[in-house]
Formats: C-alpha cells, sequence, structure tokens
C-alpha cells in the first residue's frame, strides 16, 4: 500500500520539512517508514517520518524499540488528538452555517410572504450568498432590513418580483461597505 500525496504531505509539515535522521533542510524529502513494511510496518503516521534521500536510502531497518520510534508515536497521537478537535470545530462551524442559512430563508419567506403559502422568488445562487453573509457573521437584523426594503420596492411597483433578492443583497453590501469604512476608520484613529 502506498502513502497518500494527503499523508505524505502532513507528515512532511509535522516533521518541519526536516529529515528526522540528519536535519538537514536543504535536501529533497521523501516519507521513510520507521519501522519497515516488511517488518510489519503501517503507512500510518505513526510510523513514517521525513527523510532526506540520502539517509533513507542509507538507513538499515530500525528496531521499534529505538527512541526515534516511540517520539514519533507521541508526537503522531498528539497531532491526532490536535487534528480530531480542528474537525470538531469545523463541525460546529458547519452546523452554525447550516442554521443561519435556514435562519436567513425563513426570514426571506416571512418579510417578503405574498399570501399564506407563496413569498418572493429566490434566486439560484441564494444559498451561496447566504454562506457568504454567515461567513462574514452580518447580524440577522441587516438581512431582515433588506428584505423589508426590497419586498416595499416590488409592492410599489419599482422593481420586479424576480430581482428581490438581488436588490436585498445590494443593500446588505452598501452595510457591510459602511462597516468597513466605519472600522478602517475606529482603527486610524486608534492608531
Amino acid at each position: 500500500m502506498t502513502v497518500s500525496k494527503r499523508v505524505r504531505y502532513e507528515v512532511l509539515r509535522r516533521d518541519d520539512f526536516t529529515c528526522r535522521y540528519c536535519h538537514s533542510k536543504d535536501n529533497p524529502l521523501q516519507v521513510d517508514h520507521v519501522i519497515p513494511v516488511a517488518l510489519g510496518g503501517t503507512d500510518g503516521p505513526d510510523n513514517l517520518v521525513a527523510a532526506c534521500k540520502d539517509c533513507n536510502i542509507g538507513k538499515t531497518s530500525v528496531q521499534p524499540d529505538e527512541p526515534l520510534v516511540q517520539n514519533v508515536s507521541a508526537e503522531a497521537l498528539a497531532f491526532g488528538e490536535a487534528f480530531r478537535q480542528a474537525l470538531c470545530m469545523q463541525s460546529v462551524d458547519i452546523e452554525w452555517e447550516r442554521n443561519y442559512v435556514e435562519d436567513l430563508e425563513e426570514t426571506w419567506e416571512a418579510e417578503t410572504s405574498i399570501d399564506d403559502e407563496h413569498c418572493l422568488p429566490l434566486p439560484d445562487s441564494w444559498r451561496s450568498t447566504a454562506r457568504y453573509l454567515a461567513s462574514l457573521r452580518v447580524p440577522y437584523s441587516i438581512f431582515e432590513y433588506a428584505f423589508q426594503i426590497a419586498k416595499d420596492k416590488v409592492d410599489m411597483g419599482k422593481i420586479p418580483p424576480r430581482v428581490a433578492f438581488s436588490y436585498a443583497k445590494a443593500i446588505i453590501n452598501n452595510k457591510i461597505e459602511e462597516s468597513y469604512g466605519q472600522a478602517k476608520k475606529v482603527m486610524d484613529d486608534g492608531a
């Protein structure tokens, strides 16, 4: 079994792109099996280290009880735990984004209601816009405000229903720009 490109990169990064044997950063690196596959070693990160070509070719089979193997295993366990924690944080962010998008859709339906069963149409791209707004943490009150204005413009015949979301998005973008300008002014005044 071969080591995937992703695992190879993570091993090299974990080892600070430095040969674990001679500590060279100048030679091209390979990924070395600390315990050779022929001796029962695996392709897991806890059995892999960064090694320059000369060290990798020149080394003999390292026995599992040598200090390097123990050190790599401890680092791999620590990295694995940090990686799991990072994945959990990603999961929380994804769930938060999902809720944000759902709330945006519900607010759109409430603010642009035409009757009990219909609201103004959303374009196919509305979810990507919602995810972008979520990434900026745009407060609900801003998109609620923009949706109300867009609905008023439709009701007055100033814009067609099919462009209401784009109109609301422009209002939100203006609020984002205003906030950016205010934040920049605060930073400039504080400097």
